[in-house]
């Protein structure tokens, strides 16, 4: 695709093809794609919206750049919120961190700051953790998602079977963590939610966990329901993953 096409249809947020645009933005060669993005952030710094897809454009082109971009942007179209200065001082506890780039930036070192919420006694600090863990591409993050896969709240497994399946899929799903997640991802298949079992088998699925999810079902001991999901999920039927950006490459 066109880069200036590619660019133009960025700030069409409603535009169909808004995510095969993104996908050319970041996979582009073009050494002038990073200060047309920039020039576009200062531009458009009130939307929350345009800002947050152009912060996780840069992110996802150079991981490893100079992060203070984002940390700048983060949050400005939030005029008049009385929660605005909680969110500029930790951006690592916010519900859109995904969506802006934080984890995918290194040298903010993500893994680092999401690790002291993992455990946090409110649910949805540990659920925002979660998932900025599994969008670090981090091999890291890997065994701190697995200690969430035996969380009390049935959404919290949800969030940490997605974020096994999104370290799988950016190859960071580490070798050493494989046990530990595949025992916690085991235990979830014989949970009473069934959200919880369909996203279990799922992350069971990948490449690096599948032959475990066929033993699992051989040996056999699980619910009919619990069967009917792995069954689904070794035929290639599993429950699809809720974007955390709209470019984001699907699992």
């Amino acid at each position: 695709m066109n880069i200036d096409a590619a660019l133009s249809e960025v700030l069409v947020q409603s535009s169909p093809d808004l995510g095969k645009s993104i996908r050319a933005l970041v996979e582009s060669d073009d050494m002038s794609v990073d200060a047309r993005i920039e020039a576009l952030l200062e531009a458009h710094s009130r939307s929350m919206g345009l800002a947050s897809v152009l912060c996780r454009i840069l992110a996802e082109r150079r991981p490893d750049r100079d992060p203070s971009y984002v940390l700048e942007f983060f949050g400005k179209g939030r005029k008049g919120d009385s929660a605005d200065w909680a969110i500029r001082g930790n951006p690592y506890r916010s519900s859109v961190l995904c969506a802006y780039g934080i984890p995918r930036l290194r040298q903010l070192k993500p893994v680092e700051h999401l690790a002291r919420d993992v455990k946090h006694l409110w649910s949805h600090r540990r659920g925002v953790a979660v998932a900025g863990l599994g969008d670090t591409a981090d091999p890291a993050a890997a065994q701190l998602v697995a200690t969430r896969l035996t969380d009390r709240n049935p959404k919290i497994r949800v969030a940490a079977a997605a974020a096994v399946r999104r370290l799988a899929r950016d190859g960071a799903l580490a070798r050493e963590a494989e046990d530990l997640v595949g025992d916690g991802l085991v235990r979830c298949l014989s949970h009473g939610d069934e959200a919880v079992v369909r996203n279990a088998a799922a992350a069971l699925s990948v490449p690096a966990l599948r032959e475990r999810l066929v033993h699992t079902r051989r040996k056999g001991g699980l619910s009919p329901a619990a069967e009917a999901a792995v069954d689904d999920a070794l035929a290639g039927a599993v429950v699809a993953l809720t974007p955390l950006w709209p470019g984001e490459v699907a699992c």
